[in-house]
């Protein structure tokens, strides 16, 4: 969740959290209204990483940072389809 911050601190235009609970959009909300981040820079959504990264356009991402990447993501074959859209 400070990995966003972080980002957008040092030149992201924006971040996109995929969280494995509610509780966690929940703290990651919260974390960036404390840090007065404008909520036009962020998005948190609960999901899966592999199934909810494929839902979003190719090319919108240039950088991906990944806490607990083993935990999160069921097969690193996603990467490589990923890549090719």
């Amino acid at each position: 969740m400070l990995g966003n911050k972080a980002s957008i601190k040092n030149g992201a235009k924006s971040v996109i959290g995929i969280e494995d609970r509610e509780k966690s959009v929940d703290l990651a909300n919260k974390n960036m209204d404390f840090y007065k981040i404008s909520k036009e820079k962020y998005q948190f959504v609960v999901g899966d990483v592999t199934d909810g990264m494929i839902k979003f356009p190719p090319k919108k991402f240039d950088t991906f940072l990944f806490w607990n990447i083993i935990s999160s993501c069921r097969s690193l074959a996603f990467f490589i389809k990923y890549k090719k859209n």
